[in-house]
């Protein structure tokens, strides 16, 4: 389902509790999300059939850029 969000530009869709994220010239699907105390990120990549999870004990993380981050990581491997 085709669903910007203006707080998550890299966002292509939304459904079903299910985040279409493109970072880094490819395609995640996974899912966000955070409540008092925790945050966290899991999203696959079809493409290069791969999944990465980041839990944080904190409220608020820059969840797709430390995804992005994780990823220029494996990229260079």
């Amino acid at each position: 389902m085709d669903a910007q969000d203006e707080d998550i530009p890299e966002q292509g869709g939304y459904g079903l509790g299910l985040r279409y994220l493109f970072i880094g010239g490819e395609d995640w699907s996974g899912h966000t999300g955070s409540i008092p105390g925790f945050s966290g990120i899991a999203m696959y990549n079809k493409q290069k059939g791969y999944t990465v999870v980041i839990l944080s004990n904190l409220s608020m993380i820059e969840q797709t850029k430390l995804l992005a981050k994780v990823q220029q990581v494996i990229i260079q491997e």
